[in-house]
């Protein structure tokens, strides 16, 4: 029986305030608001959306402060909790898996969160045969060069050789282009450049130059279930001889931010020209238009120790009517004068760039011989 005056009320919140619950079960969000009735864990709003849209039987997800806690509830959350849960969900998590975190776009969490509870694909390794077989075979849309127009195209992933390539035809013997996984810069999930929930980026280098194709899978699974198969396939090509962290480290760079900029080229009396910017890693790449295959070109970041440097507002040099949109990057070899489209835009791209140069810094310092490392951060 229940024991006299226990409060379930207040033994929840004791289980809320555990360590592994201070944070979501899922993309690690501080101060969960939400729990699962179902499994026992602790979970942001976001991620409670997808919970509660699980098939596997009546997914209670209840909000903490507004709901009836019984003692038995209770009682059942301190067995669970998000550290017991993970580690019977999460046993087999391969080290290629996109954890998601409270930025990532929908599709990464919606199928993190079914890939765990929904096809349990993180207990055993048999269930991970969609992209942990090493090659793998099907159908993605790929932007062509007909007015962004995509099209259905074969794509393989080859294993031992370690290479991506995609067919015209299904039927086609030779195909279009040929990608060695270790050329693959990365592969990021776009959906908002994309105007689709399951777009994604595969960025690689092709004889010296960067080039991008957009591509995107039927539905969430078939995205999710490439995006990791070619993951998986970096880590076994790319970063073959890296320490787990670091291999781990290097796959999740991110593309920190992207948008339009105005810039001006190196000589005193060009004009701004409107450019796409990317932000990945340690690299600011500029592009006509969003989904151009090829960058015109990049602003290298760095720490400020080797004359690097972000200031708002513009040199002196430029003419133009309104200094306060603007940006000033300096890197050992030119000044980049930028002007973002209003002063939001402006602070968000400061604080960007900002953290990436604190970064390098920090980088730098835990280097034991500085002078052989102004090469380290060459990321994204």
């Amino acid at each position: 029986g229940e024991m006299e005056g226990n409060d379930p009320t207040v033994g929840i919140n004791t289980e809320a305030a555990k360590p592994g619950n201070k944070t979501c079960a899922e993309c690690y969000a501080r101060d969960p608001q939400f729990a699962s009735l179902t499994f026992g864990v602790f979970i942001c709003g976001e991620c409670s959306r997808f919970h509660r849209e699980l098939s596997n039987g009546p997914n209670k997800v209840v909000e903490i402060s507004k709901h009836q806690w019984s003692n038995d509830e209770v009682t059942f959350f301190n067995a669970q909790g998000n550290g017991n849960v993970n580690s019977e969900f999460e046993k087999e998590l391969p080290i290629f898996y996109h954890r998601p975190d409270k930025d990532d776009p929908t599709i990464i969490r919606e199928q993190w969160i079914r890939a765990k509870y929904e096809r349990e694909e993180f207990k055993l390794t048999s269930q991970q045969s969609s992209y942990n077989q090493g090659s793998k075979t099907g159908a993605l849309f790929k932007r062509g060069k007909d007015n962004g127009r995509y099209h259905r195209r074969k794509f393989i992933l080859k294993e031992p050789e370690g290479v991506l390539k995609y067919f015209i035809r299904y039927s086609d013997k030779t195909p279009k282009d040929v990608i060695p996984i270790k050329d693959l810069v990365s592969i990021y999930v776009v959906p908002g450049k994309m105007g689709n929930e399951n777009g994604m980026q595969l960025t690689y280098e092709k004889n010296g130059t960067r080039r991008n194709i957009y591509v995107y899978g039927e539905d969430g699974k078939t995205t999710s279930d490439w995006y990791h198969a070619i993951r998986a396939s970096m880590v076994k090509h790319k970063y073959e001889n890296f320490p787990v962290n670091e291999a781990q480290r290097y796959l999740n760079i991110k593309m920190i931010k992207e948008g339009w900029m105005s810039k001006t080229g190196p000589k005193a009396k060009e004009k701004f020209r409107q450019r796409w910017f990317s932000l990945v890693g340690t690299l600011i790449w500029y592009y006509n238009e969003p989904l151009d295959p090829h960058p015109i070109g990049f602003i290298p970041l760095g720490s400020k120790t080797f004359g690097y440097g972000i200031m708002k507002g513009l040199p002196l040099r430029i003419t133009v009517e309104d200094y306060s949109c603007g940006i000033t990057v300096h890197t050992p070899d030119r000044v980049y004068a930028l002007i973002c489209s209003d002063i939001k835009s402006r602070d968000e791209w400061y604080t960007a760039i900002d953290q990436v140069s604190l970064y390098l810094i920090a980088v730098l310092e835990s280097c034991t011989n500085m002078w052989v490392q102004p090469g380290i951060g060459r990321l994204g």
